[in-house]
């Protein structure tokens, strides 16, 4: 489900950038979706990832949600939730709840990790079971951009990439 109420199903191996603030860079959230059943290595994401064996995907090609990273801006730090656990910047996160310095708070749940991120307000929710959700306060209106949408009240333009406009997550 986007910002604005419209919504799509894609299910590729890739890394997707979910929201992202484009009028300040405040904040960025990206997901990795990964072959199932996959050996999960240590906690990782893009540059930060230590490389990896092939992984042959199972009969069903299906694909499985492998971590979330949350780039927050000012810090240069990204916070990065996988099955494993947490990490912000290189430290492995033992003990919730969490504190960073810019003011994010990291919670553990029941079902996975809620990051609200320091004073602006965005909240990133991991759920172990394969879901993400991004909520950003109205502030955001008309300033985000990603798969979530653009949050201006128009879901039919949810999908607008450069100068092109679709409804096609391979765009992205």
């Amino acid at each position: 489900l986007q910002f604005d109420g419209g919504s799509f199903t894609f299910n590729g191996e890739c890394e997707y950038k979910l929201a992202v603030d484009d009028a300040d860079d405040d904040f960025e959230v990206h997901l990795r979706h990964v072959d199932c059943p996959r050996p999960r290595p240590t906690i990782c994401f893009a540059e930060f990832c230590p490389p990896v064996a092939p992984v042959t995907p199972d009969a069903s090609g299906s694909k499985c949600l492998d971590a979330v990273a949350v780039k927050v801006s000012g810090t240069g730090r990204r916070l990065v939730a996988s099955a494993s656990g947490v990490i912000v910047g290189s430290e492995t996160v033992t003990t919730f709840p969490y504190l960073v310095e810019d003011g994010t708070q990291i919670t553990a749940t029941l079902d996975g990790f809620l990051f609200v991120l320091g004073q602006s307000g965005v909240q990133v929710r991991w759920r172990h079971a394969g879901s993400v959700a991004v909520t950003v306060p109205t502030f955001y209106r008309n300033r985000v951009g990603g798969l979530c949408g653009n949050f201006n009240g128009n879901g039919g333009d949810d999908l607008v990439h450069g100068f092109a406009q679709g409804d096609d997550p391979h765009a992205f």
